[in-house]
């Protein structure tokens, strides 16, 4: 009798748990809507639900659509302030941490300037999180749910290990286990590139897509991959870590140690580097002092410029082809510089559509993103909500 009371017990908790991941991801739904879509009883639904609301988790917020003869469904979201998670996203040139409510609403979000190596990291972290942990809206601390880190490199998620990041100079760096001795929360790390294809996969651009790669160009180049469903990482985190194979064996030298890796080709400091040489020995030229001046060189149409980042998008069309090939994704979401620039967007995009490859690559799959710069926080902070009401009670 023990036995069955305990596994009815361990029944509604995954059903409860269901419930409020799917109110989650679906923002607003009717207690029939979720007993239709989680092949629940009604009943069943009703009564976890109404313990739910008891408990905080889930708000009534009025009528939603009419079901049946004219009765009214009430509408029911997670309550958005019942917990917070806190999101970290490490990157080359500033760190931003936010507090993220539990709709993945930004309530409060602050940036540093970047600093290097493994004590100076968990250092910053560890400030970061206490300044978040003093703020009135999570009454000393007792609201934050967890904490989710998203960084460049290599990160193997399972143990909570930064185990490499050549920009950010990180070595096997343990910061789940520095975390969590610390604040006695759950941590949550994930290569950032990851982090943000999570993020378009669960509330952005490819909702509702099994099959997604989302290619990062910027400061590092990277590739999140959403397969089936769930974030790809491969062996100990290192899947889509595109950015170091070699193109150019007489090209410049990578942060990584190696010559001509498709960063050196990518990368906006890099551009930057063969822009200012190209600019230097044409006649009359302005030199680019930032990447912007490359872009607003090549709108104008000077020469070098355009020469330039021509080679460029052909770079990045090699590698997103690659990456396509590889895979074959049910849709693409790009990020970073490409989007400064409509006319450099519209040449890749033109650029595309005449690639041979093996199957058309209709330009409908290219998805526009939707968070921006924040998409790592996003990400960061997506995760660990998810994990949180997977894992409720």
């Amino acid at each position: 009798m023990e036995n069955k009371t305990g596994n009815l017990q361990l029944i509604k908790k995954i059903n409860s748990s269901l419930i409020l991941n799917l109110l989650h991801r679906e923002r607003i739904l009717s207690r029939a809507e979720i007993a239709d879509r989680l092949k629940l009883s009604r009943a069943t639904v009703s009564s976890l639900v109404e313990e739910l609301i008891s408990e905080g988790y889930i708000d009534e917020i009025g009528e939603r659509s009419s079901v049946g003869a004219g009765r009214k469904a009430v509408a029911l979201e997670i309550s958005r302030d019942k917990g917070f998670v806190i999101a970290i996203s490490l990157q080359n040139e500033s760190f931003r941490c936010a507090l993220f409510n539990f709709h993945n609403d930004i309530t409060f979000e602050f940036k540093q300037s970047v600093v290097y190596g493994n004590d100076e990291i968990s250092t910053f972290i560890k400030r970061a999180v206490d300044k978040i942990l003093s703020l009135n809206i999570v009454k000393d601390g007792s609201l934050v749910k967890g904490i989710g880190i998203a960084s460049p490199g290599i990160v193997d998620e399972h143990d909570g290990i930064i185990v490499k990041s050549t920009l950010l100079k990180i070595h096997q760096l343990e910061i789940k286990k520095i975390l969590t001795q610390t604040y006695n929360l759950p941590v949550v790390i994930i290569n950032d590139t990851k982090a943000a294809a999570f993020a378009e996969h669960y509330c952005g651009a490819a909702m509702g897509i099994e099959n997604l790669l989302l290619f990062s160009v910027d400061e590092g180049i990277g590739a999140g991959l959403i397969i089936n469903g769930e974030v790809y990482s491969g062996y100990r985190g290192a899947a889509g870590e595109i950015g170091h194979i070699q193109v150019d064996r007489n090209g410049l030298l990578c942060h990584c140690g190696r010559k001509g890796c498709i960063e050196t080709k990518l990368n906006k400091r890099y551009i930057l580097m063969y822009g200012q040489n190209r600019a230097r020995s044409e006649q009359g030229a302005k030199i680019p002092e930032t990447f912007s001046d490359i872009l607003r060189a090549y709108e104008r149409s000077e020469t070098w410029a355009v020469k330039l980042m021509k080679e460029t998008c052909l770079y990045l069309l090699q590698a997103l082809a690659a990456a396509i090939n590889f895979i074959s994704p049910e849709a693409v979401i790009l990020y970073g510089w490409i989007y400064e620039s409509e006319k450099l967007m519209e040449e890749l995009k033109y650029e595309l559509a005449q690639f041979p490859f093996p199957l058309p690559f209709e330009l409908a799959r290219l998805k526009s993103p939707s968070f921006g710069e924040q998409v790592y926080l996003k990400g960061a902070a997506t995760i660990m909500n998810n994990q949180f009401f997977k894992v409720y009670h």
